[in-house]
């Protein structure tokens, strides 16, 4: 449930490893076949002080008794993900070190430079991220499994007021505003109102609305483009809502007026229930796997056959309940029925993508074997109903999510042989 953020990189470049004396280190915990080290402790406290403001933290004795707790709820849950041999890979730290660079307007290149100016390496501070992958992946999976949310849990939600406000449609709107002074002539309102009728021809003949804005609009977000940022419908100007709840994106209104001045008005982007119309596909198909007796080769030349017969005439049912390998659908006629967008493994998503209705495919290859298919139909579908369900579940499920975590992290606790040494062992 926790992310990698700015925070993190914070943490880890202020973990500088400068060469300062230190004496030597001990062991502080053991907790069960693992220990802790002076030097983990001096670190983790070394960098929250770094971090903060010396009004804003407890005193320093029970500031480490806080992090030396956490120091061993992180070694029996980094104990759990061994025993479930849970891995980060390297491919993905290297990917959520790219998130964190672009996050903070860096390159790769750039974030190194300013790791190692700290003082830290770069191996230390990728596996520094590893290490909090594993914590965040291995708390999911854990705490996960011990939480339901039932299907009256997401009705109630959706039917209270705190629902209905979670799952509201958002619009991300930008404005431009040509003021109308109170004191203006009819010429000069005349003047006002050709300017508005200008720009909005801009507008829609492409240029950029957020140039525009900076170039002509009087209002105070002109200069970053009049954007309002997402917004609920009900966090609008009452007047631009009138206007903004029948608007497609892109779409750019006619210029109104309001007592400020004319106004014109761009959808650049909305989100909501009502938007998640997606494409169905019905595909039917013919696996063949090959095996001990019939090597690749000799099962992409009988499927290259059975497609010659679907096309000389055959009913591609039949074959499919004779010949598919796919014994689930062979039984339907090799129907796999409705499916959404990503339904499939990547070959077989794009070869029925490229399909026409009833078209016969040419033979592919997936990793279950050699494939012919044929799409059967497409159809619009609305899943606004269960958008606002999954969006529902996921706020309930992150709810107690927050609230299992520490009874989780307790029973780890009860369940663990843990030994303090002195001085610690008088604060816990």
């Amino acid at each position: 449930m926790k992310k990698i953020t700015k925070l993190m990189l914070a943490l880890a470049l202020v973990a500088s490893t400068h060469a300062i004396a230190r004496p030597l280190d001990r062991v502080i915990v053991v907790v069960n076949d693992d220990v802790i080290m002076q030097s983990q402790l001096d670190d983790r406290v070394g960098q929250i002080l770094a971090q903060y403001p010396a009004d804003q933290l407890p005193p320093r004795e029970e500031l480490e008794t806080q992090v030396l707790n956490r120091l061993v709820e992180e070694t029996l849950e980094l104990e759990v993900a061994r025993r479930a041999s849970l891995n980060v890979s390297d491919r993905e730290v290297m990917e959520a070190i790219g998130r964190i660079a672009a996050g903070n307007g860096q390159n790769l290149d750039q974030l190194q430079q300013a790791i190692e100016a700290s003082g830290q390496t770069i191996y230390s501070f990728r596996e520094q991220i590893r290490r909090e992958m594993t914590l965040n992946r291995v708390q999911e999976g854990a705490v996960n499994a011990r939480i339901e949310v039932t299907p009256q849990e997401i009705a109630n939600f959706l039917a209270s007021d705190e629902g209905q406000n979670y799952t509201a449609t958002n619009y991300n709107v930008a404005h431009i505003l040509l003021e109308t002074p109170p004191d203006s002539t009819a010429e000069q309102l005349n003047t006002i109102a050709q300017e508005a009728q200008y720009v909005h021809e801009l507008a829609s003949s492409g240029e950029s609305f957020e140039q525009l804005a900076r170039s002509y609009s009087d209002a105070p977000d002109g200069l970053e483009g009049g954007n309002l940022g997402w917004r609920r419908v009900e966090q609008l100007p009452t007047l631009f809502a009138n206007y903004v709840q029948n608007m497609e994106v892109g779409e750019i209104t006619q210029p109104f007026r309001s007592g400020a001045g004319y106004h014109i008005l761009t959808l650049l982007e909305k989100r909501g229930a009502e938007d998640q119309v997606i494409i169905q596909t019905e595909v039917r198909h013919i696996l063949l796997k090959p095996n001990a007796i019939r090597s690749s080769e000799a099962s992409l030349e009988e499927i290259t056959e059975l497609r010659q017969q679907v096309l000389d005439g055959a009913d591609f049912g039949e074959l499919a309940r004779e010949f598919s390998e796919d014994y689930g659908s062979a039984r339907l006629g090799g129907s796999l029925g409705w499916s959404n967008p990503g339904s499939f493994v990547p070959q077989f998503e794009a070869a029925m993508g490229t399909l026409e209705i009833d078209e016969i495919s040419e033979p592919i290859q997936t990793q279950f074997g050699w494939h012919i298919l044929q799409v059967t139909g497409r159809r619009d579908q609305n899943m606004s109903e269960r958008f606002l369900e999954m969006q529902a579940e996921n706020f309930l499920r992150s709810r107690k999510f927050y609230d299992e975590l520490p009874r989780w992290r307790q029973e780890l606790r009860d369940d663990a042989f843990i030994v303090y040494k002195e001085p610690y062992d008088e604060r816990m």
